[in-house]
């Protein structure tokens, strides 16, 4: 009795209380409850992320690949999402605890409403216990879904997302960090490819997909239309390989087909994304007999894909530019944190701005990561570098996981979904023959003009790379509101899971199969900058590339960034007073990274500790007349005297600058090599280095080293020291005569106006009148000696031979030779006769300064012996 009279006094005081108190003591709890719901639903996550990051790295570390779908985080994570989401669907039952439903009729009969309202005014009457009387409170419900669709229980409610979260939330970290983690190297070397792949071929894609589910459909009499296949083909085209990428990059497979899966995923979803809209909007009307598009709304159509696509491209890489000038002409890089926060919401702004522009913002922010990659990272602070890079790749990796997770999930708890096993079958034979003709045709095609062809191993892999994910998954669920696009989510869904379990556990495999080359080291030279983009494929050295790497080098990079040369080098004098006000002072000083750990720049900078604990410097190699004014202690030097004249013999010190850096760079420590102004004494030295290190000649080591810094430029002496270093087979031969040449050159300009006797005997050749033809056992297999008096003058050693500009009876007449120890005193002066040591008859003449051979080469300096004055001996 006493439990009933309690009872019966709460609810005649809540009888009594003001209607509009009750209502929100309801509400709040009910919004307890729908937290305590979500944060359930969080957490069940959350543990599910756990989970998989614990039993990936339990592979990892133990290097097991018992089960093929653990070959894949992604499949890992879709997997465990099934499972989870299979139970939430058995424990729940599609019961909504605690949820009242009230049937209700139009009041207002005559309203015209043609589309479900967005709210709706209920007005809920009641007997108010404090007046005594009948009133109502008028409530507003919001519109939720299709009452015959969702019938979900509160718990898989939760655990089905706004498909707003995904375009707006999880969608724009991964595209943004596609472009800001591209490798621009193998990018750009096949661009020309990627492009034929990602616009030509997912377009082709998307017509043969279509055509073929409307075919199938139509068979099968399932109610599809043509736009409606067609929108299918253009959300199921967006490819997403990131689990082939992973195991690529792990196992370092071959860099152009890395870039060629990369690019062409990076570049395919913003094609697909802006095709689906496309279809979308210029679709027939519901109920039209007509097909997809007639004439005037064809041309529309592709109007609207080109504008929206270069438009949302121009918006994302106007932002990154943006960015771009803002971090290159403040100082906001001395706060780093603050740095790197402004960073990350201008690149979110260029999605946002795209958007609200009724753009695409999935296109613009993945041009605006292109941009902010090339061109504003640069201008961040070391501090500010590593902490974007970071936060992308973790955000980036929390979202791709999390997505793949909430399709497994969502498999089971969604009610949107609407599986018809017809249209799937014929999904999977549309998706195969599409892939099927977007690769092969067009890579036969590409394989006309591409040098080296893609081989048919990686056409194949390409083919078996063709994964659906995140960006094909998003597309769909955006719209659920028909039958049709039901089916469309649910076979999406079913096949994301298929083609990353499948395809991406049986990657490692397929490799293996294909018998792919991996653990290449190209991508680590590309990466460091030291190739331009277009050094090994005459594919992408057409005009058009060419043109826009010189565009680039000249005026964006400079303008955007502390990149050199400045504006002020590369504009015409009439724009100087603009150049200089785009070009910062580190443009004017400024060393370069040629490759991990080897730098190259001017005096100023090796006497600017700053800057040197900047690039963290602990060895300066110096290539000048002087060394550097300001010597520090926690650093290691070495001085090599050197004059930027084309006769100084800057060859006689490469291996003692080569060995200097390379025990740097096998103490993993960083070095300046410096002379006066980085352009020519520096660079010749760098690229010896990198000639021995690399086996390769002259020029390619110069292009590695300009494609960095575009000022170097060593004279043409110093040009022919490298070539005569790469025929000796990289190192340095001082028996050869070309070498002895050299040294000649070198003393004569270090002991200019001071020759002497002692410093010729130095260097010249021994004389070989002290072996006789006659009786010498070590005597030289060729002699040459004074037709008049028979003194022997020279050997066979002595000859200096040279590449000859015309037939050899142009060089009949005349022997250019090394001096010899009996010219000593006579070849003292600037220029003179030679003359025989015993009989005194003139042999030729020289001259220091160097003279032209009657076959037009230039020879310095000259000693010549007319071949009429001597005879010429041989040993047999």
């Amino acid at each position: 009795l006493n439990f009933l009279s309690s009872r019966m006094a709460s609810a005649e005081i809540i009888r009594r209380l003001p209607v509009d108190v009750v209502a929100e003591g309801i509400t709040e709890r009910k919004l307890a409850a729908l937290h305590q719901v979500d944060t359930l639903n969080l957490m069940l996550y959350t543990i599910l992320m756990i989970m998989t990051v614990l039993t990936i790295w339990i592979f990892k570390h133990r290097r097991l690949r018992i089960v093929i779908l653990f070959n894949s985080e992604k499949g890992t994570f879709s997997f465990l999402g099934l499972i989870v989401g299979l139970t939430i669907k058995l424990c729940t039952n599609g019961n909504s605890s605690g949820a009242i439903t009230a049937d209700v009729q139009l009041w207002n009969t005559t309203a015209d409403v043609d589309l479900p309202p967005d709210f709706l005014r209920l007005s809920v009457p009641y007997y108010d216990g404090i007046s005594k009387e009948n009133q109502s409170i008028l409530l507003r419900y919001k519109f939720d879904s299709n009452v015959n669709v969702f019938k979900e229980g509160l718990l898989e409610e939760k655990a089905t997302f706004d498909s707003e979260i995904f375009f707006n939330i999880l969608l724009p970290p991964i595209i943004f960090n596609a472009g800001y983690s591209l490798k621009k190297g193998h990018f750009f070397r096949n661009i020309g490819s990627i492009l034929m792949y990602a616009v030509c071929g997912t377009s082709l894609s998307v017509v043969v997909v279509g055509l073929v589910m409307y075919g199938f459909t139509s068979f099968v009499r399932l109610p599809f239309s043509l736009s409606e296949t067609f929108l299918f083909g253009a959300v199921i085209s967006a490819t997403d390989p990131i689990t082939v990428l992973a195991i690529f990059n792990d196992l370092k497979v071959d860099s152009d087909l890395f870039a060629l899966v990369f690019g062409e995923s990076a570049l395919n979803d913003a094609v697909a994304i802006v095709l689906s809209q496309t279809i979308e909007r210029h679709s027939p009307s519901p109920g039209s007999e007509a097909l997809l598009f007639d004439g005037r709304a064809l041309l529309n159509s592709f109007g609207h894909f080109f504008g929206v696509f270069f438009g949302s491209m121009g918006i994302g890489s106007l932002v990154g530019c943006l960015a771009s000038l803002f971090m290159k002409f403040t100082k906001i890089s001395q706060y780093p944190l603050l740095e790197a926060t402004l960073f990350i919401l201008m690149s979110y702004l260029s999605f946002l701005i795209s958007e609200a522009a009724h753009m695409t913002g999935i296109v613009s922010v993945l041009f605006c990561g292109i941009c902010q990659a090339h061109y504003t990272f640069n201008n961040l602070s070391s501090d500010s570098k590593m902490r974007t890079k970071q936060f992308f790749e973790v955000l980036t990796f929390l979202s791709e996981n999390f997505i793949f997770t909430y399709i497994g999930v969502s498999l089971f708890t969604s009610q949107a979904h609407l599986f018809n096993i017809w249209f799937i079958l014929g999904a999977f034979i549309a998706i195969f023959i599409g892939r099927l003709i977007m690769i092969y045709p067009l890579t036969a095609i590409l394989n006309v003009g591409r040098r080296p062809p893609i081989p048919m191993k990686h056409q194949h892999m390409l083919f078996f790379a063709g994964l659906r994910g995140a960006m094909a998954f998003a597309l769909a669920i955006r719209n659920t509101s028909s039958p049709q696009m039901r089916i469309i989510y649910s076979t999406t869904s079913l096949i994301v899971i298929f083609t990353v379990l499948f395809n991406g556990g049986l990657t490692v495999q397929i490799i293996e199969w294909l018998k792919i080359k991996c653990c290449d080291q190209s991508s680590a030279e590309l990466d460091q900058g030291m190739l331009s983009p277009h050094s090994h494929n005459r594919w992408d050295k057409s005009l058009l590339p060419q043109k826009w790497y010189d565009f680039d080098n000249k005026f964006l990079k400079p303008l955007l960034t502390h990149a050199k040369p400045s504006l002020v080098e590369t504009m015409p004098r009439w724009c100087l007073p603009i150049a200089k006000l785009f070009t910062t002072d580190l443009q004017y000083q400024q060393m370069h990274c040629i490759e991990p750990g080897l730098y190259i720049g001017a005096v100023n900078e090796a006497v600017d500790i700053r800057r040197l604990q900047d690039y963290f410097i602990s060895r300066v190699l110096t290539v000048d007349m002087f060394p550097p004014e300001i010597r520090y202690q926690s650093i290691t030097y070495l001085f090599v005297i050197a004059k930027d004249l084309p006769e100084w013999n800057l060859m006689d010190d490469f291996d003692r600058c080569i060995e200097f850096i390379e025990s740097a760079i096998r103490s993993k420590e960083n070095i300046l090599v410096h002379c006066q102004e980085g352009i020519s004494r520096s660079a010749t030295v760098v690229a010896a280095y990198l000639m021995k290190k690399y086996n390769i000649d002259e020029n390619e080591a110069l292009f590695r080293i300009q494609a960095v810094r575009s000022i170097v430029c060593p004279n043409m002496g110093f040009m022919k020291q490298l070539n005569l270093f790469f025929k000796f087979g990289w190192q340095v031969d001082r028996n050869r005569p070309e070498y002895k040449l050299l040294a000649l050159g070198k003393w004569r300009k270090l002991h200019e106006g001071g020759l002497t006797k002692s410093t010729i005997s130095e260097i010249i050749s021994p004389d070989p009148d002290e072996f006789s033809p006659a009786n010498s056992t070590n005597c030289p297999k060729t002699l040459y000696t004074c037709r008049k008096c028979r003194r022997c003058l020279y050997t066979q050693q002595s000859l200096l031979e040279h590449d000859k500009k015309k037939p050899d009876d142009d060089c009949a007449d005349i022997d250019f030779i090394l001096p010899v120890k009996w010219m000593a005193e006579s070849i003292l002066q600037y220029e003179g006769k030679i003359n025989c040591p015993k009989c005194g008859s003139k042999l030729g003449s020289f001259i220091w300064s160097g003279s032209r051979c009657g076959c037009t080469a230039w020879i310095s300096p000259a000693f010549m012996i007319h071949r009429c004055k001597v005879d010429k001996w041989m040993k047999y």
